[in-house]
């Protein structure tokens, strides 16, 4: 219902009020306390990082914000670790190098994928002049583009194996990103976005099936759901605090660009165009830390198979 109410808003109150009724959704739904504890910690953070914006690292308010994510984020730690008995996270999962290297590879793929749709929407209706619709229809070839790449990832992975479909993906990606980071103020949609974007977008859907599949290979059964779910929120933390880097970044570009006597149109792409950037880095990055990842991986074992019946007779199957 909170979802419906934020895709009917007709103003930024009434579409921050359904977002927080969203979160008090997902808080009912999950152990409340450390939760609590998991997104107090990270909003602080990202907080931090939005804000030098507007004030310096070393002020007091973001070294403030800076310092509660770090106690927040260290007595979850702590908790996990010595007092929790049923764990929300057990720490224990990332002694395994391929749910380590999934994880760390998920951060900056994250971070970057987030990126696109934010400023690409933000350059539709800001520079080319788009209507909230209208920038809505433009993704959908993207849309397409990422359920063509889910579609091909999984037959691509027994043929190329994790770690080419990983490195493949991030490539693509980070080429779709540097592309998409040459948009000039006066583009267009079909010579400066359409291809770019659906490259990155391919790329978007190419990438999880692997890192799913790394993440959740070697871990025990019971495990495997825990360990897709800290996965998610390998991608989640990624996004929402690379976003708020990549927006920073893109601030201070505008800024810089406005302060040199550019337009507005060329000031905000400016900025986009820099924050693209940065998303190619980070998907080199991930590309890095893929190679963290070992090239076979031990699965968990299975229950044992039944043995032939005793008494002589085949085993009916």
């Amino acid at each position: 219902m909170a979802s419906l109410a934020g895709s009917l808003a007709q103003s930024p109150e009434w579409l921050t009020a359904a977002r927080a009724v969203q979160g008090v959704g997902g808080a009912v739904l999950s152990p409340a306390s450390l939760t609590l504890i998991i997104t107090a910690g990270l909003g602080a953070l990202a907080y931090a990082i939005i804000e030098t914006i507007s004030y310096g690292w070393l002020s007091a308010r973001i070294l403030t914000a800076l310092a509660v994510a770090v106690i927040l984020l260290a007595a979850f730690a702590v908790i996990e670790q010595r007092l929790a008995t049923a764990p929300l996270v057990p720490f224990g999962l990332f002694g395994l190098r391929s749910v380590a290297g999934a994880n760390l590879a998920m951060l900056p793929v994250g971070a970057a994928f987030f990126s696109v749709w934010y400023f690409l929407s933000l350059y539709f209706q800001d520079v080319l002049g788009y209507s909230a619709l209208r920038a809505g229809l433009a993704f959908i070839p993207m849309a397409l583009a990422v359920i063509a790449g889910a579609q091909a990832s999984p037959r691509l992975l027994p043929r190329a194996g994790r770690r080419a479909l990983l490195a493949a993906g991030m490539l693509l990606a980070a080429g779709g990103f540097a592309w998409l980071a040459q948009m000039p103020a006066h583009g267009s949609y079909l010579a400066h976005v359409l291809v770019p974007g659906c490259i990155v977008a391919l790329a978007i859907g190419l990438l999880f099936t692997p890192l799913a599949s790394v993440a959740t290979t070697g871990v025990p059964m019971s495990q495997a759901g825990l360990a897709s779910g800290v996965l998610n929120t390998s991608r989640q933390i990624g996004g929402s605090v690379g976003l708020a880097a990549l927006a920073t970044v893109a601030v201070e570009r505008t800024r810089t660009a406005l302060a040199a006597g550019h337009g507005p149109a060329g000031a905000l792409t400016a900025g986009y165009d820099r924050a693209f950037v940065v998303a190619a880095v980070l998907s080199l990055a991930g590309l890095g830390c893929s190679f963290l990842i070992p090239g076979a991986v031990t699965a968990a074992p299975s229950a044992p198979e039944r043995q032939p019946q005793a008494s002589g007779q085949p085993e009916r199957r």
